[in-house]
């Protein structure tokens, strides 16, 4: 460690040790000397001085000027004191002036922004030439020195970290844009998700209150372009209102929601989603200030307010640059990755500092954390940083509760595998990140009793969580009154910290939305803006706004009606009465949507062609309930086989759904049955719970639990992965009832695991043809349509050979049981379309869900579920083979390992066959491991060690097992044959109370 590195961790030690807040505030002078260093460190008083006053400059360190000269550990100051100080106000004339100012940094002056922007309207070049980031050059700088106290303000934008830095521009040209005269300058946020454009934008209006541009009462109206995206007319009357008689159904005048933001600020998200008539409206409203609603024809409504718009699209695109030609002011937010790693420290420091105030607690973070999270990748920018950070502390803190640990340690066992990651980058940034952690010691020390100060919530460009602290100590202290272990009770909770962090770190993945792009596929734009207009028509007339995915139906739809026309071919509905009788409302605004259509496409539509468009509003103004699903459980003996079978179910159907309990052989029952019965109660959905259990006292549970519970519980013995993978696959994808589901199970339960399984669901005795059903609202045209997308959407299909076949809503409602005999005939995998016929036994998957490609994914892990060789527990067993050899390779060294380990293994496959048992990895695992170190001792002709007491249970398990160790002995032969050796009688009765614990 060099030198002036010794004297900044000296300075650091003696602060942290022997200064307070109280300290702080209420002396005059108060500080360390060069001299005072220099005597702690045994060096020239000279020399230190110079690497305080180095440190200074670099703004590592705080100076208080006089006779001494006192330094501070910056980052001491503080955390004691939660205030981020700027590196150009760090030299005070005592500690009083320090804390006189509240360590803030020094405020813009109301009245020298008033001067400044009164400057600035005089100046017509600035006035006329202000377009972009690149071009602004603005004419005056709003001044962030320091001012008398009298004129000092504390303006939420200084508080922001890199505005001195990477943010420099973009802070200055946001203080343009709002005191620029007469009334600010429209502004365009560009940037990745995640670097805080919502965040500015709000920052932006609370500058314009505090240099007061705007009222205290100033509006922010927030507006998200992408809601109503699919349905321009909607957003046009969302955002700028509509009159009386505007379109059908617009019985009264509505405002929108520029009008509520006058006199404010209008903030417009994902500006790049306003369709072309939206923009023209729009850019009239930027030029004049003015606006009509939709449906006036009269004059022109003038309004007062400040649009900011943001957008994730390149600047470089051509739908901004249409943009950009009318928004003066564009601020561009960098992404993470492009900031400098000196702020991303300050934001980790700051995460921390709020994480430690909400645990309450001492945090310590190894310097090994730090660069990881200064190096990983991190697509979610700010809002991830922050999350993966919550996260590991999350994770600490439940020693934190248990008692273990008294201050909370964030090592890199805590960190995700993502952020660990970034340790993998340390070489190609060694020396950027020695300049930047060269005074940070082994650790970053956060306090408890930090306080972020007023406004610090905005600091990072990031909103906050949900505290996370508060739940877990009620968790903690719920199952600690039930009498569950810490190490149960640690588990537990850490399964819903990731599920919790899970949900957040959702926001930062692609969404599967269906998009219009994916419909044009497969039907004409026409067609797609037409049933756009027909859906417009069909809001106003009803007054409710229809589900998004009755647009996708309804293209598919219209295009199989018109292709059907085209060819001349009969649109009949049978059920055409009584559609008109049961659905009156729908069936009148669909005779006007047919009526448009006609005009749109210059064709006579079928009268019959009314019906099927009411049956569509119909199931779009539905508004069920989400139907619970019957909870799976799966409980076995042994340390991982009930949450590996549960994991095993839930990733190949791509659900989180199966809930596993292991009961390990040293836990009691009675203690099992505590855990389980937490989690049926949490999983529980008002259908009732399915246990899936192995054996012995686990059979049990289920009656025990019903009675005490008061919920309906099934319970299956003999569980296997195959039941857990189709028990879960009916209760995700059906509507099936619990004592369907157990009869199911049921049924499997006797040949399971017995009948061998070539392909995950198919028994050799053969297998039924498996289909895919198409059902749509009216014949083979929309179905053809489906056919072709799924096909060529998942190969597997036709690689597999499964048939799609296609069923018209007029052929199920002739015959209600035609899908009950396909399903007698064939094996249904699932139902898609337009249309849910509501079969219990096979999941349904809509039309929309398909052209969101969640439905893809989702129709090819039902495939892969159902035909695919897939078997999770074999690829395990086998990493797992590799870790012994390479543990064998270790320590065997009479023997060759591999030719042990291959013994062993052909040993267990011969007893699992003579004995008629599966063995759980685990009892596989300590059968291989005793038999390897055995054969070794046993070459080497070393006695075997065994107890008084072991020699007892040898000689019951010998009496109570005399065939089974007959058999053992006799499949045993090989390998000593093998390898030259004989098992005493004893070893062999071990070998069978191994066995037992399966």
């Amino acid at each position: 460690m060099r030198r002036k590195e010794k004297v900044y961790h000296k300075l650091k030690e003696v602060c942290y040790n022997r200064l307070s807040l109280d300290k702080l505030r209420n002396r005059l002078k108060i500080g360390f000397s060069a001299g005072d260093i220099a005597d702690e460190l045994g060096i020239a008083r000279s020399n230190a001085s110079r690497d305080l006053n180095s440190l200074h400059k670099e703004g590592e360190v705080i100076k208080i000027t006089g006779k001494p000269v006192y330094f501070l550990d910056r980052e001491f100051v503080e955390e004691v004191s939660g205030v981020m100080l700027e590196e150009e106000h760090l030299k005070f004339s005592s500690s009083k002036e320090l804390f006189r100012n509240n360590i803030r940094h020094k405020g813009i002056s109301k009245s020298k922004v008033k001067s400044e922007a009164k400057k600035a309207s005089i100046n017509s070049e600035v006035k006329s030439k202000v377009v972009s980031k690149d071009r602004l050059q603005p004419k005056f700088k709003v001044n962030l020195k320091n001012k008398p106290s009298s004129e000092k303000e504390d303006y939420i934008l200084s508080n922001l970290i890199g505005n001195e830095g990477s943010l420099k521009t973009q802070v200055q040209q946001a203080q343009a844009a709002i005191i620029y005269p007469p009334n600010g300058l429209h502004t365009l946020i560009l940037g990745p998700t995640g670097v805080g454009k919502t965040m500015f934008a709000e920052l932006m209006h609370r500058f314009s209150i505090e240099t007061e541009r705007l009222t205290n009462d100033a509006p922010f109206v927030s507006f998200n372009c992408a809601d109503y995206a699919n349905n321009p007319q909607l957003l046009l009357s969302q955002l700028f209102g509509y009159a009386k008689g505007a379109f059908t159904g617009a019985k009264r005048e509505k405002d929108g929601l520029i009008e509520k933001a006058e006199d404010g600020i209008l903030f417009l998200d994902e500006i790049h989603r306003l369709p072309p008539e939206g923009q023209e409206m729009l850019f009239y409203l930027i030029d004049k200030g003015l606006y009509r609603k939709l449906g006036e024809t009269e004059a022109d409504r003038k309004i007062n307010l400040l649009i900011i718009a943001a957008t994730t699209e390149s600047p470089e695109s051509s739908l901004l640059r249409t943009f950009t030609r009318r928004i003066p002011m564009v601020i561009e937010l960098p992404p993470l990755s492009e900031r400098p790693l000196k702020e991303r420290l300050r934001l980790i420091k700051i995460f921390f500092q709020e994480e430690a105030a909400r645990m309450n607690a001492t945090v310590k973070v190894t310097r090994e954390v730090l660069r990881a999270l200064l190096l990983y990748n991190c697509p979610g920018n700010i809002g991830q940083l922050k999350s993966d950070i919550q996260l590991c502390c999350a994770r600490a803190f439940l020693d934190h509760l248990s008692g273990n640990e008294p201050v909370i340690k964030i090592g890199l066992d805590r960190l995700s595998s993502h952020v660990k990651e970034g340790i993998l980058k340390i070489e190609d940034n060694r020396v950027e990140l020695r300049n930047v952690l060269k005074y940070i010691g082994d650790k970053l020390i956060v306090n408890a009793n930090s306080d972020l100060g007023e406004g610090k919530e905005h600091v990072s460009l990031v909103e906050g969580f949900d505290n996370i602290y508060e739940t877990l100590e009620r968790q903690m202290v719920e199952l600690e009154t039930k009498g569950i272990q810490q190490q149960e009770i640690n588990r537990l909770l850490s399964a819903d910290i990731d599920i919790f962090f899970k949900r957040f770190l959702n926001k930062f993945k692609d969404k599967e939305t269906a998009k219009e792009e994916e419909l044009e596929k497969i039907v004409d734009k026409e067609i797609i803006e037409v049933a756009k207009e027909m859906l417009v028509l069909a809001e106003g007339e009803l007054d409710k706004e229809l589900e998004s995915r009755i647009l996708f139906g309804l293209a598919m739809h219209l295009s199989a009606t018109l292709e059907r026309i085209e060819a001349g071919k009969e649109i009949n509905n049978p059920h055409l009465d009584e559609i008109k009788a049961n659905h009156k409302k729908e069936f009148i605004v669909a005779n006007k949507m047919v009526d448009l259509l006609e005009t749109k496409v210059v064709i006579n539509v079928p009268r019959d062609e009314v019906g099927f468009i009411a049956m569509f509003l119909y199931s779009g103004l539905e508004e069920g309930e989400e139907q619970g699903k019957v909870g799976i459980v799966v409980i076995t003996h042994g340390s991982a086989a009930a949450t590996s079978m549960a994991d095993v179910a839930n990733t190949l159907l791509n659900a989180d759904h199966a809930v596993g309990v292991d009961m390990p052989l040293e836990r009691s029952p009675e203690e099992i049955l505590e855990i389980v019965k937490g989690v049926v109660n949490d999983v529980e959905q008002g259908k009732g719970i399915l246990l899936l259990v192995d054996m012995g006292s686990l059979i049990t549970f289920g009656e025990i639990l019903s009675k005490e519970l008061k919920i309906p519980i099934r319970t299956v013995d003999l569980v296997s992965t195959p039941m857990v993978l189709e028990a879960t696959r009916k209760a995700v994808f059906t509507e099936v009832t619990l004592d369907e589901l157990a009869e199911t199970v049921e049924d499997m339960s006797s040949f399971s695991g017995r009948l061998g399984v070539n392909k995950l669901g198919e028994s050799e005795t053969g297998q039924e043809e498996k289909v895919i059903l198409a059902v749509c609202m009216t014949g083979q045209g929309s179905a053809i349509k489906l056919k072709k997308l799924i096909t060529e959407s998942i190969p597997l299909i036709k690689e597999k050979k499964i048939k799609v076949l296609t069923i018209s809503i007029n052929r199920l409602e002739k015959n209600k049981d035609y899908i009950n005999q396909i399903m007698e005939e064939k094996d249904v995998l699932a139902i898609v379309g337009t249309f849910d016929p509501q079969v219990k036994e096979v999941p349904f998957i809509s039309l929309q869900s398909l052209l969101a490609r969640q439905g893809i994914k989702e129709l090819q892990n039902l495939i892969k579920a159902k035909i695919t060789v897939v078997n999770q527990e074999n690829k395990e067993v086998n990493e797992i083979y590799d870790r012994i050899e390479d543990t064998f390779n270790h320590y065997l060294k009479f023997v060759n390992p591999r030719l042990v380990l291959t013994a062993i293994k052909d040993l267990i496959s011969k007893l699992e066959i003579s004995l008629n048992i599966k063995l759980d990895k685990e009892v596989k695992v300590g059968l291989i491991m005793h038999l390897g170190c055995t054969i070794e001792r046993l070459i080497k002709g070393e006695e075997i060690e065994i107890s008084e007491e072991e020699l007892i249970e040898i000689d019951r398990i010998k009496e109570e097992n005399k065939e089974e160790i007959k058999i053992i002995a006799n499949k045993i032969r090989n390998i000593e044959d093998e390898f030259n050796i004989r098992f005493p009688l004893s070893e062999l009765a071990y070998v069978m109370k191994i066995i037992k614990h399966n």
